[in-house]
């Protein structure tokens, strides 16, 4: 699967972006939003072969995707939309970004063409994603695509959501 926006392509994952995707993992600025337990390497393959698996379901019902940038090729992030079950009429979606690329409306595109993908392709009735109170340039990319906040789901943590015909 790729679908593709202006600047960025979002693709399937494959085991060659392990490097790239653990230099933003890694990142001071990443992990002060995305507080982990453990930053290795290993972690980072374990991840990315967990998204390779959901690739391989059928039907599918979970797709992380890898934001590319069109002029180089560089991996600069990742994006998805995961259902909880296979039948599910509502998906979770989200994005990380390398911090080098933050500033720079990449989240605002791939999540846009994210969310045609969940509602045109999919037929998904509502989309939630979540957000760290202090990340408040990603509050702002959610409240530009539409969401509006639905509930505390962390002491420092919320849920936003869209409905398809907002």
């Amino acid at each position: 699967m790729k679908l593709t926006t202006k600047r960025l392509i979002l693709r399937e994952f494959n085991a060659t972006d392990v490097h790239a995707m653990h230099a933003w993992q890694v990142d001071p600025r990443y992990l002060e939003h995305y507080p982990v337990d453990s930053t290795s390497p290993q972690d980072t393959q374990d991840l990315i072969d967990r998204f390779l698996t959901w690739q391989l379901e059928q039907p599918r019902w979970r797709w992380q995707l890898a934001i590319e940038l069109w002029a180089t090729g560089e991996l600069i992030g990742s994006a998805g939309v995961r259902r909880a079950t296979v039948d599910a009429p509502t998906a979770d979606i989200g994005y990380e970004l390398n911090p080098t690329h933050w500033g720079q409306g990449y989240a605002t595109e791939a999540m846009r063409q994210l969310i045609f993908f969940a509602f045109d392709d999919l037929c998904l009735a509502e989309l939630t994603a979540r957000v760290v109170d202090s990340n408040a340039a990603s509050l702002r990319v959610l409240q530009r695509l539409g969401f509006m906040h639905a509930r505390r789901i962390w002491p420092q943590r919320a849920e936003c959501r869209l409905l398809r015909d907002s």
